[in-house]
């Protein structure tokens, strides 16, 4: 369900998988997972509506909140920037369910949701990031950029601004597809350190619009 969206290996590396539900997606706490994406039906439909409010995305939405709050939070929070409900309630079904996934799926009692939209590629470094379990999803533009582990040279990460230095010459990089949420495992989940996967944000050059984004961490603010 996956390649007619976006270019993916053939074979999966062993760290990475795709689930079709929460229960699947659970594998993403293996100690040799650290990148699962899960499919859905719906990828076209919702890819087009986040397309239709690109220009209305005009300021960010962030706030931190629990399993018991964030309903109501992330209402009044797009209330607030949309204002009228026939706009934003398919937008708000969308959030429910990622917030409801990542809930389900990172075993957490609060979590930080952000909703932006960016023009610019605002991590254009290879790196791992400092966070347990991260829930992206990527509506407009191009999916987030990664590469297998064993393509990278991983102590040359946070040490090296070259991007050619950091992963192996010859290195094939690979792309989330539009609309499909994926799970991104940091270096602090667990006992994974030296495992966290290593992703940056695509080269702005590659897609024609901006790039509309949801994005779900375990960690603070």
């Amino acid at each position: 369900m996956l390649s007619p969206y976006n270019e993916l290996p053939g074979i999966l590396p062993l760290h990475v998988s795709i689930a079709s539900d929460s229960n699947q997606a659970r594998i993403i706490h293996s100690t040799d997972r650290n990148l699962v994406m899960i499919e859905r039906d719906n990828v076209e439909t919702i890819c087009q509506y986040m397309a239709s409010l690109n220009k209305q995305i005009c300021s960010p939405i962030r706030f931190r909140a629990s399993i018991y709050t964030y309903k109501n939070i992330l209402a009044d929070n797009l209330n607030e920037h949309y204002g009228d409900q026939s706009i934003f309630e398919p937008l708000l079904h969308e959030c429910e369910y990622l917030y409801e996934l990542f809930f389900s799926v990172a075993g957490c009692s609060e979590a930080t949701f952000n909703f932006y939209r960016t023009d610019k590629a605002l991590c254009t470094r290879y790196h791992v990031d400092m966070y347990d379990i991260r829930l992206l999803c990527t509506y407009t533009g191009k999916g987030t950029e990664w590469v297998d582990n064993s393509t990278v040279n991983r102590s040359m990460l946070g040490q090296s601004k070259d991007n050619a230095v950091i992963i192996k010459p010859g290195t094939i990089p690979y792309f989330v597809p539009l609309g499909v949420p994926v799970f991104l495992k940091g270096e602090k989940q667990g006992k994974n350190h030296g495992n966290g996967i290593v992703h940056k944000s695509p080269d702005s050059e590659l897609y024609p619009q901006p790039r509309i984004i949801i994005r779900i961490d375990s960690n603070g603010m």
